[in-house]
């Protein structure tokens, strides 16, 4: 019913050509993105977009950039940190690469919270899985912003 109002769903195929974004996202080469958290990102971006490997004829280019910062919350007597935030940001670009044309850009951010623990170890795992949690975040925001531009378009 809601196919006759313009809806389709973002995933679907439509259109003349039964096309589907999937389908164009597929076809998204991901630049190396440099650290380990740009290459957690690029794994988890893999498994989004190209769920069957890396295309062997490329569309599209993905740029990101990825910029991390830390803000500690609470405070003991003595000026130590007890929690922080972790703010993941990311900057990308997808291009066209026949022309080079810019299809779309745009920038996701996530916070994290972790705790600071008077065990050193602990306090990294806890850093590490507020870390992978923002990038899961950022990359799942990457994805439907793709689709979304990705998205065939009736032709009239």
């Amino acid at each position: 019913m809601l196919a006759g109002c313009g809806y389709h769903p973002l995933y679907g195929r439509h259109g003349a050509d039964n096309a589907s974004s999937v389908d164009e996202m597929a076809l998204i080469r991901i630049e190396a993105i440099p650290d380990r958290i740009g290459q957690q990102m690029y794994n988890m971006l893999r498994e989004r977009l190209n769920p069957y490997g890396k295309p062997e004829q490329p569309k599209y280019a993905l740029s990101i950039a990825l910029t991390e910062t830390h803000e500690n919350l609470f405070l003991e007597k003595d000026e130590t940190a007890t929690r922080a935030n972790l703010t993941l940001k990311a900057s990308f670009i997808l291009r066209r690469l026949d022309d080079n044309s810019i299809v779309v850009s745009g920038s996701s951010r996530s916070v994290g919270s972790y705790d600071i623990l008077s065990s050193q170890f602990a306090s990294v795992v806890s850093e590490e899985d507020a870390r992978e949690r923002t990038a899961r975040a950022i990359s799942d925001d990457i994805r439907t912003r793709l689709a979304l531009a990705l998205q065939p378009r009736e032709s009239s």
